[in-house]
């Protein structure tokens, strides 16, 4: 198995953890790489949407993904049956390009979608490419970012 194939894989099987069915592992999708995105997100100039502090004391991954999913929904990432395009953070995957995706049960995104733990870091685009919404590990906090592309 390639390198490509390996990092496909592990991909599908965080995604599928996290709560996501896998629609189209490479999309086929035709506009914003995930690094264009990405690089919205990690900006030098980015200000969060939302911060969320890696406080121990209480359980704030789950904080994590109640505030993606409400900064997604109200920027609009979600589109027919919930589908959207994800990217996923860390080495090898970070190169692929996007995962076409939708909902298949509970989600817990900020627990799988990490290149280490209690680390979350993706990037998620509405499959008409109009807006992003990404969650990225900062020093003390993790940050939902939303931004809408031009």
């Amino acid at each position: 198995m390639n390198d490509y194939s390996s990092a496909e894989n592990l991909r599908s099987g965080m995604l599928r953890a996290s709560g996501l069915m896998v629609l189209e592992a490479s999309s086929s999708f035709v506009g914003p790489a995930p690094m264009d995105a990405w690089r919205i997100i990690i900006g030098g100039n980015t200000v969060p949407t939302v911060g969320v502090a890696t406080d121990s004391e209480f359980d704030y991954l789950s904080e994590v993904d109640r505030s993606w999913e409400s900064v997604a929904e109200e920027l609009g990432i979600f589109g027919n049956d919930g589908e959207f395009l994800i990217s996923v953070a860390g080495s090898p995957m970070g190169r692929l390009p996007w995962a076409r995706v939708r909902p298949d049960q509970d989600r817990s995104l900020a627990r799988h979608l990490v290149s280490n733990p209690g680390e979350p870091e993706f990037v998620a685009m509405s499959v008409d490419a109009r807006v992003i919404c990404g969650v990225t590990t900062e020093e003390y906090e993790i940050w939902v970012v939303g931004a809408e592309l031009a």
